[in-house]
């Protein structure tokens, strides 16, 4: 979410080819359809040292700072956040890009409990 706040106060302009890759990205997010993560954004995957409690107390802490950050930002027609693949999103392209990573999660996490079963 700093990120975003950063970009909030010097917003980016959005090309034609970063709204399409966002769609393209959204779509691939939103299949069972199995991605790396880019290496420049490899630092954000979770170590195997990590409870389920630490993850659940990070994430309430991280859906608290975004409702926030949400409640005092205008929405604009402006890149504010960057995706290493896609570029610069609007707040509400970088909303759905959270939906849909998630929904990528839930694949994610229902092919590993066919694997374990």
């Amino acid at each position: 979410m700093a990120l975003i706040e950063e970009s909030l106060v010097c917003p980016h302009s959005i090309t034609f080819e970063n709204r399409v890759k966002t769609v393209l990205v959204n779509l691939v997010m939103r299949s069972p359809l199995r991605v790396k993560v880019p290496t420049v954004v490899s630092h954000v995957l979770p170590s195997s040292e990590l409870t389920l409690r630490d993850v659940a107390a990070e994430w309430e802490q991280v859906r608290l700072e975004m409702k926030q950050t949400l409640e005092a930002a205008p929405i604009e027609r402006v890149g504010v956040f960057k995706h290493p693949v896609a570029g610069w999103m609007t707040l509400p392209q970088a909303m759905a890009f959270l939906h849909a990573h998630l929904i990528h999660h839930r694949y994610q996490i229902n092919r590993l409990k066919r694997l374990n079963s």
